[in-house]
C-alpha cells in the first residue's frame, strides 16, 4: 500500500513538470518508468510516443516501448503489439546495431519464434558490446539448451554465475544443465551454494528436494519437502512428492499420511490417488489400491471432458 501511494506521488509530480516543461523529453520516459512499476502499459506506450516524438534518436526509450508493447501482446491474441515490439526493436538497432540490450532483447524475440540459431547470433552481439551483463549469457545458454548444445550452455551458464549470486534462476538453470550432462556432484553443488546464499528461498529447497528423488536420495529429499512444507503447507505436490518419498523408504503411515493431505488439497488430481493405491498395494491392501485406482481412472475421465 505504501509502495502504491509513492507511486501515485510520483506520478503527480512528474504530471507538475510535464506541464513546466512539455518538451522535455526526459520526464515523459521517467513518468513511463513510473507506469511501468505500476503495470500501465498502455499508459507507458502513451508517455513514450511523447518521448521518442521529441527525441527520437533515445534508444532506450525504444526498448522501453518495445517492452510495453510486447507485455500487452502477451495478454493480446491480436499481433498488432508483437509488431510494434519488432519495429521499436528494429528501429533501436538502427540508431546503433551494436547496442548490447537491443541485440539482447531481439534474441529474446527470435527465441520465443524458435529461431535459436539467430537468436544466438544476437546474444552473442548483445555479449561482445557488454561482457559483464550475466543475463545476455543466460539468454544464449537457454538457447544452445534448445538446440541440444550442453556444453556451450554449461560454458556461458558458468560464465554468468561468476557474475552474480542474486539471481537464482540463473544457478537453477546452471544446476539443471550439469544434471543433463550427467554431472550430479557439480549440479548439487549449485542448489546448495545458492541455497546457502538465499536460505528463505524456499522454491528453490523445492527444487533441490525435486534433484534428490531424481537422483533416489530419498532421506535428503524429504528433509528438503519438510522444509517446505513448514513454510506453506497448501502445496499438494509436495505432499504427494514427500510421500513417494517415504513410499521408497518402505515408511508406509506417513506416505499414506501425505498422499491424503495431497487428495484433500486437491481432489480433483487423479494423480494423487494414483500414488496412494501404489502405497495400498505395497501394503498388501489389494481392495483399497483398486479402490484407489478407479477413482483415480474417474476423476481422470472427469478432467478429460
Amino acid at each position: 500500500m505504501l509502495y502504491e501511494k509513492k507511486k501515485g506521488e510520483a506520478l503527480k509530480l512528474l504530471d507538475r513538470a510535464i506541464a513546466a516543461q512539455p518538451a522535455n523529453a526526459g520526464i515523459y520516459y521517467l513518468r513511463a518508468t513510473v507506469n511501468l512499476a505500476k503495470k500501465d502499459y498502455e499508459a507507458m506506450i502513451k508517455d513514450l510516443d511523447k518521448s521518442i516524438g521529441i527525441d527520437p534518436r533515445n534508444i532506450d526509450a525504444y526498448l522501453l516501448r518495445a517492452k510495453a508493447n510486447y507485455m500487452i501482446s502477451e495478454m493480446n491474441v491480436s499481433n498488432e503489439f508483437a509488431n510494434r515490439y519488432v519495429k521499436d526493436l528494429e528501429a533501436a538497432l538502427k540508431l546503433n546495431p551494436s547496442h548490447p540490450a537491443a541485440n539482447d532483447a531481439r534474441g529474446v524475440y527470435l527465441a520465443s519464434r524458435s529461431n535459436y540459431k539467430d537468436a544466438i547470433a544476437a546474444f552473442s552481439k548483445a555479449i561482445a558490446g557488454d561482457k559483464t551483463e550475466y543475463v545476455y549469457f543466460e539468454h544464449r545458454a537457454m538457447a544452445y539448451n534448445a538446440l541440444g548444445d550442453r556444453k556451450r550452455a554449461l560454458a556461458d551458464l558458468q560464465q554468468a554465475t561468476s557474475l552474480t549470486l542474486e539471481s537464482y534462476d540463473v544457478w537453477v538453470h546452471l544446476a539443471e544443465t550439469y544434471d543433463a550432462l550427467g554431472q550430479y556432484n557439480q549440479a548439487l553443488d549449485c542448489y546448495n551454494k545458492v541455497i546457502k546464499a538465499k536460505p528463505k528461498k524456499i522454491p528453490l529447497v523445492q527444487k533441490r528436494g525435486n534433484f534428490y528423488m531424481k537422483w533416489h536420495r530419498y532421506k535428503e529429499a524429504i528433509a528438503d519437502f519438510d522444509k517446505v512444507i513448514n513454510d506453506s503447507a497448501f502445496d499438494d505436490d509436495v505432499f504427494r512428492l514427500r510421500g513417494e518419498a517415504h513410499l521408497a523408504l518402505k515408511q508406509f503411515d506417513p506416505a499414506l499420511k501425505d498422499f491424503n493431505e495431497a487428495i484433500e488439497l486437491s481432489p480433483e488430481l487423479s494423480e494423487n490417488y494414483g500414488a496412494r493405491a501404489r502405497a495400498y498395494r505395497a501394503m498388501g491392501k489389494i481392495d483399497l489400491a483398486r479402490k484407489d485406482e478407479a477413482k483415480a481412472m474417474e476423476v481422470k475421465n472427469q478432467r478429460i471432458k
